[in-house]
Formats: C-alpha cells, structure tokens, sequence
C-alpha cells in the first residue's frame, strides 16, 4: 500500500491553521508504523513562499515531502509541476509493471512446450505410413503357400507384437497433455492476480477541495484508476458554498464538481461535517475519524503551579474572567459577534486575542472595538508557537470560539487538555462532543446569547474548576494518536478491499 498525501500547503505552513498540524502529525504517525507514504505540496506559506528544493523529496519530521512551485497564490495554488509529478508517477507504478511483466514471462514459457499444427501434422502423417506398412506385410504373408500360411493366432500375435511399436502415438498424446499441464503451472489464479493487483494500489489522500491542486489531482487520479480519499477539511460546508466566490463554487460543483466527488471515499472529523456531505452527495463511502491533535508529550495537571502548590482555576469574586481567542483572524471566526456580546456584559472581563489574519480585516475590528468602547479591554497578542500556545491556555478561564463554521476546530482539543473550559458556537464540529461531556458550553451564534452564557459562566467557578481537574485526562483517551493511527489504517485496508 503506498499512500500519496496531497494538499496546497504542508508543515512548516502554520499560517493556515489547524489542518496543517493535524496533516503533518497524520503522515508523521504513518511513517512511524512503517507505511509507504509520500506528500507532494507547494511552497505555499500565505503570500511567501518556502525555499525547499522543488520536486525533490525532503524530509520533514521524517516524512518524505516534495514541494513544488505554485504559478499563483492563495487560495488557488496552482502548481503544473506537481500535477505532472503525479501524472508521472501513478502511471509507471513499479509493482504494476512487474505483475505484468510476469504474467508474459509465464506466456512465453508456456509457448515453449507449445506444438504448432504443422508438428502435429507431420508426426501424424509419419505414424499413418508405419500403421499402412504393418497391414501391407500382414496382407503378403496371407498369400503364401498353405505350408507357410500363418494361423490366425500367429497373425494375431504377430500384429500384437509390431503394434508395441505403435505405442509411440499414445506417448505423444501423453507428452502434449504433459505440456498443457506445464502450461498450466504457469497461468496465475483469481486469487493470485487479485492479491497482486491490490499490493501496486496506491491511496491518493486529498486533503480540502476549493484550490487546483485538490481538483486536479483528483481529475488524473480517476483518470489513472486510483483509489481517492478526500478529506474535505470544512470546505464543502454550506458556509464554504456561500462564502468566498460563491458562483463560481456552485457552477463547477454542478457541471464537474459533482460528478467526481461521487467517485471519491470521505473522511470526515466529526459527525456534523458527515451530514454536511450527505446532503451535498452520496460519495462511495464515509468514515468519522477525529484529527490528529499535537499535544504536549510531557504536562502537569492544570491547577498545579510549578512548584507544586495546587491553585485550581479559581478567581476571586472582583477578579476579571480570562478570555481567550485563539485561531486564525477572519471572518468565519465571528470575532465580531463576540464584540458586540462583550459590550453588552456587566462583569469584568479581559479578552486576549492570539492568531494572525489579513491586516485589513484586523484593523476593520479594531475599529468595530473602537466604537463599542471596549478596546480597552482586548489584548491582541499575535501568533504564539508551538510551547507559548499552551502556556497561554493554561493561564485563562474559558477558551471562546464564535466561529459561523468549523468542521473540527482542534484548539477545543487543546484548550480542554490544559483544562480550559470552553464557549463554542453550535456552528463547531466539536459543539455536540463538549455538550454530551459536559466540558462547556454551546451557544447559538448571536451577540446576546453569547453574552447571557458569559454572565452565567463567571458565577459557575465550581464548574469551572471542575473541567479543569477532570478533562485533561479524558481528552487524551478519546484523542489517543495510537488509537486513531488504527482507524485510519483500517480504513485505508477496508477501501483497497472495496476496490
């Protein structure tokens, strides 16, 4: 089984957010478990591009990766040379090559022992003139004198011991059944050619679809007979239709959109995204399975200070209630709902915005805080690495995610591993997961119900304190990467079965 993952961008591209994490963190595990996989990706890292050779493999965590150069930029990325790599490459399969290669080997050794008619013609004539020449001498012996007439006994022992000569044709029709059975031994089983066909499969893994490197990837794929997996990431939602060249997206998806998503399998993250496919089409078939979230390998349990002292998340009755966002700034994110939901509250609060964004729609919510007069208010505290991240959760009270969609949304994970509670809109994948555990709370997506859910939450320190003794430890058993490393390979197996 070799396995192509192919998406636009690749680690180390973390400005486009969550996906790119839970991408790399699923090759890399696939690796680990000694499979074949291969990432082809573009340079893409937002308007700058990375500086990795181009079409040749390197190595990234240990994962092979080629990059390519893209023609144009987010969020179309094109990149002709990728494309002819795959084309290239899922054509000329090696393990294709050599069944068939075996497969004529075997024809021509069976030619070998194969007679042609004009042998056979030729050794029939030969033993027909012996067979006339035996009756020839019998006749000549009947017309002699009576003194030397032979007997029918003597005529018949005499025609009894020439026929052992005649054997020789029955040793010939032995021989050729002998070669058909040698013939034979070379001709493979259903059960041979079938397990040989499915050891040269190779799985193309694509990952979103609104970009030319997804599309196209998917167009040759088909046309080269290869098993696809689409993992759409949140982009064939209906926010994803009505957002963002909305015309454009329906167009294509009716006259060839469509007509090639029904050839693909799907995985999908969470329950929601199911239904949002199955509304759009019937795709050949659909698995939930979470994403890949990197979590710290080594934690203290929230609520422990380093020097071991316990201070549970708690904070006195004047103390302002710690709000965090942290994603990517735009608008699917809903930051401007959430703004007019906290000039709206009559409790303390300090909200610390972390993540970057287009400059424009930054400074576009600048001024929406500006004239609700709660800037004051907001910290906006850019990207954070991989270590800053989780120190900054750890130190806040509840976690905020107004987002208008959100297929998955990682961070919840993460949040809720450092025990941080959370505030997310019905509109996250994760919504109906923190509802069922009881790690937060879901609200629908308007300014004032999310400002009556953060008044109740402030006066809820019990259960604040209590998702963050209890959720760390359960987020890292429903999200444990040895468990959701076998569901992606058994749905890897259960697709080659299937084709």
């Amino acid at each position: 089984m070799r396995i192509f993952q192919i998406n636009a961008s690749y680690k180390p591209a973390y400005i486009y957010g969550g996906p790119t994490m839970s991408i790399s963190k699923l090759c890399e595990k696939l690796v680990k478990s000694g499979q074949q996989v291969e990432v082809l990706t573009t340079l893409a890292n937002g308007k700058q591009e990375f500086s990795y050779p181009t079409g040749k493999i390197t190595l990234i965590d240990r994962v092979p990766v080629r990059f390519f150069k893209r023609i144009s930029k987010d969020h179309t990325h094109f990149s002709p040379a990728l494309l002819r790599y795959l084309n290239r490459t899922i054509t000329n399969n090696t393990s294709s090559t050599n069944f068939h290669e075996s497969i004529n080997e075997g024809r021509k050794t069976k030619d070998e022992f194969k007679l042609t008619n004009q042998q056979i013609s030729e050794s029939t004539i030969k033993k027909s003139h012996e067979f006339n020449e035996l009756h020839k001498s019998i006749n000549e012996e009947r017309k002699t004198n009576d003194d030397s007439k032979l007997t029918n006994q003597q005529i018949n022992e005499s025609t009894i011991k020439r026929s052992t000569n005649w054997h020789e044709p029955n040793e010939f029709h032995e021989s050729i059944n002998e070669r058909r059975k040698t013939k034979d031994e070379f001709k493979p089983s259903n059960k041979q050619i079938n397990t040989s066909t499915n050891k040269q499969l190779n799985i193309i893994h694509i990952h979103a679809w609104w970009n030319l490197v997804s599309v196209f990837s998917c167009i040759i794929s088909l046309r080269r007979g290869n098993t696809i997996i689409l993992s759409p990431h949140g982009s064939l939602s209906d926010y994803s239709f009505n957002n963002r060249s909305f015309w454009v997206k329906n167009i294509f998806h009716l006259l060839i959109g469509k007509r090639l998503l029904k050839h693909c399998h799907f995985h999908v993250t969470t329950e929601k995204e199911k239904k949002d496919i199955l509304r759009l089409l019937n795709p050949k078939s659909i698995r939930v399975i979470s994403n890949f979230v990197q979590l710290p390998s080594s934690w203290k349990p929230p609520g422990f200070a380093e020097g071991g002292s316990k201070h549970p998340k708690i904070f006195p009755p004047n103390d302002a209630l710690k709000l965090l966002f942290l994603s990517r700034i735009e608008e699917k994110k809903g930051l401007d709902i959430l703004f007019k939901a906290l000039a709206q509250l009559d409790i303390p609060y300090h909200l610390n915005i972390a993540g970057t964004g287009a400059q424009s729609y930054i400074s576009a919510l600048k001024k929406l805080a500006d004239r609700l007069n709660i800037s004051h208010k907001i910290s906006w505290i850019g990207m954070l690495n991989y270590k800053e991240k989780f120190k900054v959760i750890q130190h806040h009270h509840l976690l905020v995610l107004p987002s208008h969609d959100e297929n998955f949304a990682n961070v919840v994970v993460e949040s809720l591993a450092m025990g941080t509670a959370v505030l997310l809109s019905e509109k996250v994948g994760l919504a109906q997961y923190v509802k069922e555990n009881n790690w937060g709370w879901v609200s629908p997506l308007h300014p004032d119900a999310f400002c009556k859910h953060l008044e109740s939450i402030f006066y809820q320190k019990d259960q604040l304190q209590t998702i963050c003794q209890k959720a760390p430890e359960k987020i890292r058993t429903d999200f444990n990467s040895q468990r959701l490393l076998e569901d992606y390979l058994q749905f890897y197996r259960q697709i080659l079965e299937h084709e």
